[in-house]
């Protein structure tokens, strides 16, 4: 049983091997047609430094640097993950209303840098790097400074 089970794990791990690997790359035609929509839609006027592409047999995403500093990761379908715009502000039209609402009320002096999905929650974080996490309704659900 033991033989069995090395070699079943044995296998499973050269397929990782053999289909998983990263991939650097500027090409821009390398992402997913959604994720370039989204990059001239919110980031027209950035230049793209770097893409990288981690393979693995499950899973794909995309790693993508502009040149002002602002980062973006993507699903393997293309959708938007995460946006961290630095020190700069995220666009307006990438924020839920309740985020926006929520900082405007409690944080009127502050910008949202950053935005993250996370399965059904939302994710913030300010320029003064509170990080707020919001549950599919809209309600704060954890706050950490």
């Amino acid at each position: 049983m033991k033989k069995v089970l090395s070699l079943f794990i044995m296998a499973i791990v050269t397929l990782q091997m053999a289909f998983a690997g990263n991939v650097v790359t500027m090409d821009v035609k390398k992402l997913p047609q959604e994720s370039q929509q989204f990059i001239k839609n919110y980031f027209p006027n950035s230049k793209i430094d770097l893409i990288k592409i981690e393979k693995d047999i499950f899973s794909t995403e995309y790693e993508v640097k502009l040149s002002n500093d602002i980062e973006l990761k993507f699903d393997r379908k293309g959708n938007w993950e995460k946006v961290d715009c630095g020190r700069r502000s995220v666009p307006e039209g990438l924020l839920p209303t309740f985020a926006k609402q929520y900082v405007k009320n409690n944080f009127p002096n502050e910008r949202i840098t950053e935005v993250k999905r996370e399965g059904t929650r939302t994710k913030i974080e300010l320029s003064n790097d509170v990080s707020i996490k919001f549950n599919k309704d809209g309600k704060v659900i954890k706050m950490d400074d």
